[in-house]
């Protein structure tokens, strides 16, 4: 992913002003993880924000689904198969994590 993405974290309860940006660029407050993905002018393209609410860390199906599309919509490298393989990924991990 790193070709395409460049992962920044914004902790809104250590950094300072991280609340501030985190409402700026959500627009309200809500559940965490959040994801946007931006351009490099600081367009916002999607966020993980679904028809289903925040996705935060995507487990259930419609989750994991969200987040592919947001990655289909933004990927410029990423091939099919790399987006397939980060798909069976983020399967794998909600599968093991639903059994917990």
């Amino acid at each position: 992913m790193a070709q395409d993405y460049i992962n920044v974290k914004i902790d809104t309860e250590k950094m300072a002003h991280g609340a501030e940006v985190a409402l700026k660029l959500r627009g309200k407050r809500g559940g965490i993880p959040w994801i946007t993905i931006l351009t490099p002018e600081k367009k916002q393209l999607v966020t993980s924000d679904g028809p289903q609410g925040n996705i935060g860390c995507p487990l259930a199906e419609h989750e994991i689904d969200w987040f592919m599309k947001m990655i289909a919509k933004t990927a410029k490298n990423l091939d099919s198969q790399e987006q397939g393989q980060i798909k069976a990924a983020l399967v794998k991990y909600a599968t093991k994590e639903r059994r917990r």
